[in-house]
């Protein structure tokens, strides 16, 4: 039976006011009129916190109260005309078992021993409106509770959440992690690619935000394989709902910006869609393929500021996504994406290398003209039960970027054109059918095919010392192509049974076959083109195969969770470097163990230790010998070894919750340490650097400690955040042909606060400061240690609602970066906007300046292993806008 709560009446007002009034009438009685007692479990300890009501015969709660740390209570019969109707005396506490007895006018002592409740807890359900409900792994938030009149869409609601964060293109992280996915009802409409969807989703569709810890997405493995990921579920309000809604927006402004969208979604239990149309010029890119290819056109990314700041752009976005529930839960799905940009940067910057007793230099000016293009359409057929799975996802991908950028490197000018292109092919088949005892099993079979060619094109020719024996030549053409093909078949066969074990046993294949081929042509003064004469190109063929067998066991227990994962490998590694008439091969037997163990305190405080230990190998972008021009300032190769690494990662990480009252707490500690047999080497020349993976034993070790509180205040409708972290790291380098090692440490702390006043005002902050500094161990190895930097970055908001259709908000972001050799540096950015809301006419007006103080530059420091940047960004300057948003 769920039980009544009382304890947010504290959270609101009319809570307040009942418990004055009750306080008062009480006091104006004369006489104490009380029952007492004490709330204790089986084992004879104080249960603190718990709630005891007195109901009367309609089970509406007439008295209250809460026990305090040593378990006692008093609930005051303020009301002695009501005394005669109450009926029954009902404890409740987060964790145990609820008990209930009978009331007795002559009975003043009530005792309860209540029996411990672990794996699931009752709903708890607050008078009024209740904010927060927690069973099992699921937390669910109320939207309304936590929602403002301001949220434009219900990303602004999660990121209100503690522990949540939403970045500016919708990605959502829950405590530094990243959630595997964000459902609708239930379903995962956009198959993972959810980023535009936090922010287009209207927040009055949705009743309620879940977040489901150790999230297990196919409800036939759960129970059977634990995880330790995180999933938001949307519930929505109306899940019969068959009215299309959504939103239009235009707006146009100075100098020279366009911001259209159309966005119409439908979601009900049978269909949900949606559809999003978006062109803009102010400066917010669109959703981004990201790949690592070998060749990059050497743009640095945004340092920080916004990207309406930064970006030059003209960006079109189309994705379309429509899911069918069919009858038995079958589903169809399609998911298609468009998206094409143009985009401009301006940037110019100081690297400096630590080498042994030296420092070398590079400057850099870069005016660069991007152009991805990229379309990927999906269909999808699943059906998710109890008792069984299938699922069938083809996807077709092509995608095309492009750059056009003018340097001068070193005081030298040239121009760089890139072109990456891809198209790739797969489908990803998982059947678990339906058995009739209580074993199952699964097959798993994913296929994929791809083509990646790529082409950078250099002029006037870059370093002819390192390139073309010291002959000026007109340009370099470095061209590349990769072809790959990936198989793999999993079939895994899970054990039943009332046991708290759970057991499985697998074993798969996989078949991973690379070709790569390039070469750089340079273009000499005379019109003819030579090969570059250092060495043959490339023509590798990589041949990956994998046998594998696995067995997973699973115990839950009341206060006690393992997942433990024991994968037996035999992997073969052929390669054939063709030019160089090489081939190597490398068989290995290994084991990759993991642990992950959950101790619960109780229902909300847990202890989780996780344990891996995996065998890293290299692949086809680190292996191959010929020379690559990777950029205009990179010529990298290798040794033609094959990669080894074996990483050993420890994770212990304590976690206090109350999830009713929104408080969290949690303390972590990371250690992360890899042995490899190869480790990067790097040659600082004047005008070009080269890299290239040598066999050298290396360690890699890398210690993290953090903390972190989160609380939601809820008369203010606004969260309290605080947390600390502490990197090391330790590692060695090979720089101009000498072994260094390097130690660097990264400090940050951050703080976020918030206030309203009276729903008519609010005001934000969000403080963040970052240490970081590092220097080589040896201490022969550089006559000083590396410059240290100190970031301070404080934001704040104050938004001002004088009437229920007007807002006015104003936004600042101040930052200061020191090194003590520079000295510092003092950035602040200003925007504000003015908001009209005609809610019968379902229309809302804004005119926004942003960047007010039209700040033009903005420079930034960064540390990294034996490097410093210090780097210096053109801006786009004061931008005005005015925007009409209608919704449907």
């Amino acid at each position: 039976m769920p039980v009544k709560n009382g304890s947010y009446y504290k959270s609101t007002i009319k809570g307040t006011l009942l418990f004055f009034f009750l306080f008062g009438v009480n006091s104006c009685i004369g006489q104490k009129n009380s029952i007492t007692g004490t709330v204790k479990s089986r084992n004879g300890n104080p249960i603190p916190g718990a709630t005891v009501v007195i109901k009367d015969s309609s089970q509406k709660i007439i008295f209250y109260a809460f026990s305090n740390n040593k378990g006692l209570y008093e609930v005051m019969l303020a009301d002695t005309q009501r005394i005669n109707i109450l009926r029954q005396v009902e404890v409740s506490a987060i964790g145990f078992e609820g008990v209930a007895v009978a009331f007795s006018i002559q009975k003043k002592e009530y005792d309860f021993l209540l029996d411990t409740k672990f794996q699931e807890l009752s709903d708890v359900i607050v008078s009024g409106m209740q904010v927060v409900k927690k069973k099992g792994d699921t937390t669910s938030y109320n939207v309304e509770a936590l929602g403002t009149r301001d949220d434009r869409s219900i990303g602004d609601v999660i990121a209100r959440i503690p522990g949540m964060t939403v970045s500016p293109d919708g990605t959502i992280k829950f405590k530094d992690r990243e959630i595997k996915g964000l459902y609708i009802q239930g379903d995962d409409l956009m198959e993972g690619d959810y980023g535009f969807a936090t922010n287009v989703i209207s927040k009055e569709m949705i009743k309620a935000i879940e977040v489901i810890e150790r999230f297990q997405p196919v409800r036939a493995l759960r129970n059977k394989v634990g995880t330790n990921d995180i999933g938001i579920n949307l519930v929505l309000k109306n899940e019969n709902n068959m009215r299309p809604t959504g939103q239009i927006i235009a707006g146009i402004g100075t100098p020279k910006l366009v911001n259209l969208l159309t966005s119409t979604m439908l979601f009900n239990k049978k269909n949900k869609m949606l559809f999003v149309s978006r062109y803009n010029s102010i400066g917010e890119l669109s959703i981004q393929e990201d790949v690592k290819d070998i060749l990059s056109d050497g743009v640095v990314d945004n340092p920080g500021v916004p990207d309406k700041y930064i970006n030059r752009n003209r960006s079109f976005l189309s994705s379309a996504n429509y899911l069918r529930n069919l009858d038995d839960t079958l589903q169809v799905k399609v998911n298609v994406q468009y998206l094409k940009d143009k985009n401009q940067l301006d940037y110019s910057y100081l690297n400096r290398n630590y080498i042994r007793g030296d420092t070398v230099n590079y400057t850099e000016k870069q005016l660069s003209y991007q152009g991805p293009f990229f379309f990927d359409a999906q269909v999808s057929i699943e059906q998710n039960k109890e008792s069984r799975f299938v699922s069938n996802k083809l996807n077709i991908r092509y995608s095309d970027f492009s750059s056009n950028n003018t340097f001068h490197f070193n005081d030298y000018p040239f121009r760089q054109q890139l072109s990456s292109r891809q198209k790739q092919v797969s489908n990803h088949l998982h059947w678990m059918p339906r058995t009739t005892g209580r074993n199952t099993y699964t097959l798993d079979w994913a296929i994929r095919y791809g083509v990646r060619p790529q082409f950078l094109h250099i002029t006037p020719g870059v370093d002819s010392a390192a390139l073309n024996a010291n002959k000026p030549y007109l340009s370099a053409n470095q061209e590349l192509e990769r072809k790959s093909f990936y198989n793999e078949i999993t079939f895994n066969y899970f054990f039943g049974g009332k046991s708290v074990w759970s057991k499985s046993v697998g074993v798969g294949i996989s078949n991973e076959l690379q070709d790569l081929s390039s070469g750089i042509l340079l273009k000499q003064t005379d019109g003819s083109f030579m090969p570059y004469a250092g060495d043959k190109g490339n023509d590798l063929k990589w041949h990956k195969h994998r046998e594998y067998l696995s067995a997973r066991f699973f115990l839950k227990k009341q206060y006690f969770m393992a997942n433990i994962m024991v994968p037996l490998i035999f992997q073969q590694i052929s390669v054939d470097q063709v030019n160089y008439f090489s081939r190597k091969e490398l068989r290995r037997f290994f084991v990759n163990p993991a642990l992950l163990l959950n101790y619960f305190l109780n229902p909300e405080n847990s202890l989780n230790f996780t344990y891996e230990l995996v065998n890293i190998f290299g692949s086809i972008d680190n292996i191959y010998q010929g020379a690559v021009l990777t950029s205009f300032k990179e010529l990298s190769s290798n040794q033609g070894d094959i990669q080894e690494v074996k990483q050993n990662k420890i994770a212990l990480k304590y976690n206090f919750s109350r999830a009713i009252r929104l408080f969290d707490v949690s303390v972590g500690f990371t250690f992360n340490h890899k042995k490899s047999n190869s480790v990067y080497a790097t040659e600082f020349r004047d005008n070009i650097l080269r890299t290239s993976l040598l066999k050298y034993n290396n360690n890699l070790s890398t210690l993290k400690a953090d903390a972190f509180l989160g609380k939601y205040l809820f008369p203010v409708k606004a969260k309290l955040e605080t947390g600390v972290s502490y990197t090391f790291m330790y590692t060695n380098q090979i720089i101009n042909g000498q072994a260094l090692p390097f130690r660097n440490y990264v400090i940050n702390v951050m703080v976020v606060a918030g206030r309203s006043f009276f729903d008519k005002a609010t005001i934000q902050y969000n403080g963040n400061a970052n240490w970081i500094g590092g220097a080589p161990k040896d201490k022969d190895a550089n006559a000083k240690k590396n410059d240290k930097i100190f970031v301070y970055t404080h934001k704040y908001s104050f938004i001002l609602k004088p009437s229920s259709s007007t807002s006015i908000a104003i936004q600042g972001k101040q930052q200061i970066n020191y090194v003590r050799q520079f000295g510092s540096t003092r950035y602040f950015f200003l925007d504000g906007f003015f908001r009209m809301t005609a809610k019968k006419a379902r229309l809302e007006l804004e005119f926004r300046v942003d960047n007010v103080l039209n700040v033009r530059n903005f420079g930034i420091y960064f540390q990294s292993v034996n490097q410093f940047f210090a780097g210096d960004y053109a801006l786009r300057g004061r931008m005005m806008t005015v925007e009409a948003s209608f919704k449907f």
